[in-house]
């Protein structure tokens, strides 16, 4: 179930991005985009080091969005 949720979140954030004209707000939220496809993929392997290490990424990538986008880093992920 995880990986599919993974997957559904990927295909929503590429359907917003298509609607984003900012060149840096577009290239981070695609790098996000990709760094959830990588957790999906890593959720479907099972392998716990590869989900960690992806998970770690997709949150890094949404950091990186969030400042992008002028928002409140601290808001991002609870952190």
């Amino acid at each position: 179930q995880a990986p599919a949720e993974a997957e559904q979140a990927a295909e929503r954030l590429d359907q917003r991005l298509r609607e984003v004209d900012d060149a840096d707000v577009k290239a981070a939220g695609e790098a996000l985009r990709d760094r959830v496809r990588q957790l999906a993929d890593a959720a479907r392997s099972a392998n716990a080091a590869d989900v960690t290490r992806a998970v770690a990424e997709v949150e890094a990538a949404a950091r990186r969005l969030a400042s992008t986008c002028g928002v409140d880093v601290n808001q991002v992920g609870g952190g």
